[in-house]
């Protein structure tokens, strides 16, 4: 009720006091929706943004008075919600983050605070809470998790990776910072994971924020270039094909790791600007490489998971192919078996209309990955790339070899060439031979080269072959 109450004591008509009342209740109730509105997430009801960093403040403004009562931020992403809203629809998406939200809600402590972050990201504060107890805090979330979602009769698991920060620092941004940069490292690591915070990662995040903008910059001008490693047929020794591989001179750093740079790539949203990049560089580089060799080798460009789904891609593709410097059944798309798998029905829509452009694809990194037998059956791939990490140990490790000779019988089947990577010593040729592996690359025959050196090695092989005898063994 609004109350108003005026003094009518000098008005002779009335000589009192006048009160006047009103039925204000839609107006606060108005009001006080409004304000929820402004704090709350409106999909789970927890805190919002706003009145998560004003907790944290609020936690570190306490923690500062006693001088001895740290506050926790347990920072939480789940694994594979994409592939549930992809898969199910936004609907059932919206049911499984309410759904999350309440055991999570259940499974934290009265005093600490659980917000949205935003899409599938939450975060709990914990107050007067130090590392080891926020470990705990985080594993009871996480098995608050570990039981199926019920979305609308379909069962669904989720994990979630968090990572966690404890005062100091004495600021809500830099604890969340540090929370959200442990959690990266964490989902780096596989899923389901928990990674305390230390320095090392904040100055990892700060670090690929400079070299990721410095790679936009390299990406604008050009500035990057491409090797290319060849791969030799082992019967024969001939190469039959060239992997583009990016180098990255940085004017500062110098040579940088590709690896490094294409983890830069990946995480900050520069991965389909890189691949695009490529396409094209490998059109250009072979219109260079047709005038400097009698014959060009089929290019293979990587294709990142994250260009994979970018609806631009299949014109990138057709596009790096539609002129004279390197036609469609020259180019081999290598994309990594998990990436294969992540969106496996619009991946093999895709790859199967270029397959019918002359467009063929490698699996790259295989026997790494989670790909079934029915999966690869039905995707349109002409060649399996056995990962190094089984080749470096095959004249040692009988499981390496097992593994090696099981892929190459498993492309035999399935009629699929096989070739093998980061091949260094005779020893591994002859066993690759003798297990019927079609090609290989490596260090015992070359490096990753620029377009005229690898051509100058080439023109000045016996026949432009390289030799792949097999090696002599005693008796």
């Amino acid at each position: 009720m609004e109350n108003v109450v005026t003094n009518c004591l000098d008005d002779p008509d009335i000589a009192g006091i006048a009160c006047t009342g009103r039925d204000v209740t839609a107006r606060v109730e108005a009001q006080e929706e409004l304000r929820r509105q402004a704090l709350r997430d409106e999909l789970t009801g927890l805190a919002n943004r706003t009145l998560l960093s004003d907790r944290i403040d609020q936690a570190l403004t306490r923690a500062a008075r006693t001088g001895n009562s740290p506050v926790a931020v347990i920072f939480a992403d789940l694994d594979q919600f994409k592939l549930i809203n992809d898969s199910w629809g936004h609907a059932a998406g919206d049911r499984l983050l309410m759904q999350v939200a309440r055991r999570l809600t259940e499974a934290a402590r009265d005093a600490d605070t659980v917000a949205r972050f935003g899409g599938d990201e939450f975060v709990v504060v914990c107050e007067d809470t130090d590392q080891p107890s926020a470990q705990g805090v985080a594993e009871q979330l996480q098995k608050a998790l570990a039981d199926p979602f019920d979305l609308d009769g379909r069962r669904a698991y989720v994990r979630a990776s968090m990572g966690i920060a404890v005062s100091p620092p004495h600021s809500a941004p830099d604890l969340l910072r540090f929370a959200d940069a442990a959690m990266y490292a964490a989902k780096a690591g596989g899923p389901g994971r928990l990674q305390l915070f230390d320095m090392t990662l904040a100055e990892d995040a700060a670090d690929r924020l400079t070299l990721g903008n410095d790679l936009r910059d390299a990406l604008a001008r050009d500035e990057l270039a491409l090797h290319f490693q060849p791969v030799v047929e082992l019967a024969t020794g001939v190469p039959v094909g060239l992997e583009a591989i990016a180098r990255w001179s940085h004017p500062i750093r110098g040579q940088m790791s590709p690896q490094r740079f294409v983890e830069v790539a990946e995480t900050g949203g520069l991965a389909s600007a890189l691949n695009r990049w490529a396409l094209h560089r490998a059109r250009r580089d072979a219109g260079l490489l047709r005038s400097l060799m009698p014959a060009l080798p089929r290019i293979a460009v990587n294709i990142s998971v994250r260009h994979l789904v970018d609806a631009d891609l299949e014109a990138d593709v057709l596009s790096a192919v539609s002129g004279d410097e390197l036609a469609p059944h020259e180019l081999v798309l290598e994309i990594t078996e998990s990436a294969l798998m992540e969106n496996a029905d619009q991946t093999r829509e895709l790859l199967e209309r270029l397959r019918t452009r002359g467009i063929k694809t490698a699996i790259d990194d295989f026997g790494t990955g989670y790909s079934s037998l029915a999966h690869l059956n039905r995707l349109p791939v002409a060649t399996l790339k056995i990962d190094r990490s089984f080749i470096r140990h095959i004249t040692v490790d009988a499981d390496s070899l097992a593994i090696t000779a099981s892929i190459i019988e498993l492309a035999r089947s399935m009629g699929l060439s096989t070739v093998a990577e980061g091949v260094e010593t005779i020893e591994q040729l002859t066993l690759l031979q003798t297990l019927g592996c079609w090609a290989a690359q490596g260090f015992l025959w070359s490096p990753a080269l620029a377009p005229e050196a690898l051509a100058q090695l080439i023109n000045r092989l016996p026949d432009r072959r390289f030799d792949v005898r097999l090696a002599e063994t005693s008796g």
